[in-house]
């Protein structure tokens, strides 16, 4: 508006693409002019037309280098080198920050973001942008990727336009090719990594998130995951937080004190639903989701009560971390097979040969997942709580701790089976994949607890660790 505010602050106009959150760019004057006097006062047109939708891409940087966020404009579709040759592929990606990937021979063409296949606005879109990218390379797929998940728009579509070229890989799985193939590894031998994420469609059914695999381009070994706990509600718990938050304090054994924030901020009468849920598992799925974890850990803090965006509870919790006292009293638990458990608080140290010590084997081929456990932490988170630690310094200790029990984890395994594992220096080498490792802080934490164990480190710099990075992955699937 012309002139200043009543505050006599000159005006500030804020400009942006017309589109509403998680939906596809708008490209035309007749998606446009409806938003105009509701959700913008002003529309600025241009008669020149948009042949194909491009956001914006976004960069950070962390642990000495630059990781993209949205791989778009200005990247896409400047194709990826593959390490190894591919037949005509489609790779469709996931549901979320949706991209695909065209490839054949040694390159892969990643799209640009599109948006989250949630509605059919942002599927017609991505079938628009498959189709142009197809005229535009000259690929015709003979083999089309998609995620495991059955209930996923993308994987629907694939289906049913080419049902007699499909190949199905779990998320997971594609999670940690996208790193491989973006470093250059052809997968001929194993490769352990960690995938942390909010969501992903296990082989077990459930819902996987808090990954500890040894992969290879055909194959995934379940290496470690972190606990396993009820979702309370599905959905409803990653709107509402503090219902995860519940279920994890039900799982750890913590009783539900209404001084605690997650208990006083139930509607009327909905711990007792919860509370049902967790027992019963009635619309509760198992997850061992590490995203879903920050999620009830913010709650339990007193952060987050609601999210109103995707990731809004973990950002909060970093973001409160960042102000925090370091201190490294908590401790996540290891569970061996044999059902015993160690403390993840104290790393195991390596020999000049990179072996690790003594007490701490390599896992052999028919070793049972090694659980990551939460539960010694939130003990002490509401320890801390009751005694009136500052909010900032718990959460900078579960940053702390998690960054600690995944060096833990990764170390008695970190040489996969079958395989040296290891860099050109003959070190340990591990990746870290998924949208959790968007969070500088624990990556950071994270990266410098592996590297001070003489672990050498792979991070996405090419592709984001979110989903975006997935069709890559897929590309790789099977080859």
């Amino acid at each position: 508006h012309p002139g200043r505010s009543a505050t006599g602050a000159p005006p500030v106009l804020v400009m942006t693409s017309a589109n509403r959150s998680g939906e596809p760019i708008a490209t035309t004057s007749e998606e446009v002019r409806p938003l105009a006097g509701r959700v913008a006062d002003r529309v600025v047109d241009h008669d020149r037309p948009i042949q194909a939708r491009a956001d914006d891409s976004v960069m950070t940087t962390m642990a000495g280098g630059p990781v993209p966020l949205r791989r778009s404009r200005g990247y896409a579709p400047f194709p990826v080198p593959l390490p190894v040759e591919v037949p005509p592929t489609l790779a469709v990606g996931g549901e979320l920050k949706a991209t695909f990937c065209l490839a054949a021979g040694s390159l892969g063409f990643l799209s640009p973001h599109i948006g989250d296949m949630e509605n059919v606005d942002t599927l017609e879109a991505f079938e628009r942008a498959v189709d142009h990218m197809q005229a535009l390379f000259g690929v015709e797929p003979e083999r089309v990727v998609f995620d495991a998940h059955p209930g996923y728009l993308s994987a629907r579509w694939a289906r049913r336009r080419w049902p007699d070229r499909i190949v199905a890989v779990q998320h997971h799985h594609a999670h940690l090719l996208s790193l491989m193939a973006e470093h250059g590894l052809d997968g001929t031998e194993p490769f352990l990594g960690v995938a942390l994420d909010g969501t992903g469609y296990g082989t077990d059914g459930t819902i996987w998130g808090g990954e500890l695999l040894e992969v290879d381009r055909s194959t995934s070994r379940r290496r470690g995951h972190l606990s396993r706990v009820r979702l309370p509600g599905g959905e409803a718990a990653v709107r509402r937080p503090y219902r995860h938050a519940l279920s994890l304090l039900h799982a750890a054994g913590i009783a539900w004190s209404e001084s605690l924030p997650p208990v006083r901020m139930c509607r009327p009468g909905e711990a007792q639903v919860v509370a049902h849920q967790t027992d019963s598992g009635l619309a509760s799925p198992w997850t061992s989701s590490a995203g879903r974890l920050f999620d009830g850990v913010a709650a339990l803090l007193g952060l987050c009560e609601e999210v109103s965006y995707e990731g809004e509870a973990a950002i909060r919790l970093e973001a409160a971390a960042r102000e925090g006292e370091p201190h490294d009293r908590y401790a996540f638990a290891l569970i061996a097979d044999d059902g015993s458990a160690r403390d993840a608080g104290s790393i195991p140290t390596r020999g000049a040969t990179g072996e690790p010590s003594a007490g701490h084997a390599p896992a052999g081929p028919d070793r049972a997942p090694v659980v990551l456990d939460p539960a010694p932490v939130l003990r002490e988170i509401v320890e801390d709580l009751a005694r009136g630690v500052p909010t900032p310094s718990i959460a900078l200790g579960f940053h702390r701790a998690l960054a600690r029990g995944v060096a833990a984890w990764i170390g008695p395994q970190s040489r996969p089976s079958g395989s040296r594992g290891a860099g050109s220096q003959g070190a340990p080498r591990v990746g870290l994949s998924g949208g959790v490792f968007q969070n500088r802080t624990l990556t950071e934490l994270t990266v410098a607890q592996l590297e001070r164990e003489g672990t050498t480190v792979l991070l996405h710099r090419v592709v984001p660790p979110n989903d975006g990075g997935l069709a890559l992955g897929q590309v790789l699937h099977g080859v």
